[in-house]
């Protein structure tokens, strides 16, 4: 879809500036048995009393009779998306809430919008880091739907920035005029966005140094299996 910059921009300041503590938490664990992807919500607690981190494994893709919930033909993580809110346990309410999170983002930062994307890719709590989201779309124990979730980001976040920009078609008819080039948003300056200007302190955005050539290989190799999750929002 098209960006709809006013409402980004409103949104952006609404969440970024005065409500981050609504923003979800991740961490990657390495282990023998693979990566770990932690989701915590801000002020959930588990039953001693400490912070609640779910771990994302632990709603793998399979068939219904592995959960004990009649989820159709669907997988869990889908079908937790769109089952009535009620009817889902605690730990599947954040996972809703963490997959509602990354779609916002997702469309926070469409049409290259700055305000969201220095947000979110200097926030060391997102796990946006080029490496990280590689490594979470790698991992086969992520349910499909949340790996594809990361898939879209890391176009949005990575191939669809400067310096990137999409080839255009062979015109035979030119009207000559002078070009003036576009700023790049690697180099942004905040131009009097506070907020802008406050998350970033004009650090540079973390790009892609591989040329997407992991990228490119591991859709290769696991796209048909993101095709197996069913999000029907």
């Amino acid at each position: 879809g098209e960006p709809m910059v006013t409402i980004q921009t409103m949104v952006c300041d609404a969440l970024f500036s005065n409500n981050v503590d609504l923003l979800p938490r991740c961490r990657l664990d390495t282990t023998p048995a693979g990566v770990r992807l932690g989701i915590n919500i801000p002020g959930t607690k588990d039953e001693v009393g400490d912070e609640l981190w779910i771990d994302a494994a632990s709603f793998p893709d399979g068939p219904k009779q592995a959960f004990g919930i009649d989820t159709g033909s669907r997988d869990l993580a889908s079908w937790i998306l769109t089952a009535p809110f009620g009817e889902l346990e605690e730990k599947q309410k954040l996972l809703r809430y963490f997959i509602r999170c990354t779609n916002l983002f997702g469309r926070l930062v469409l049409g290259r919008n700055q305000t969201a994307l220095r947000f979110l890719l200097l926030n060391d709590n997102l796990c946006f880091k080029y490496e990280d989201l590689m490594s979470i779309i790698r991992e086969p124990s992520i349910p499909a739907l949340v790996r594809a979730r990361f898939t879209s980001l890391m176009l949005r976040l990575y191939v669809d920035r400067d310096p990137q920009s999409s080839k255009p078609q062979v015109l035979y008819t030119r009207t000559w005029s002078k070009v003036e080039p576009e700023p790049s948003d690697l180099e942004l300056q905040h131009h009097g966005d506070p907020l802008v200007q406050a998350i970033s302190d004009f650090t540079p955005l973390p790009t892609c140094t591989t040329a997407f050539a992991d990228l490119c290989e591991a859709l290769h190799t696991q796209l048909a299996n993101l095709a197996d999750a069913k999000d029907r929002e």
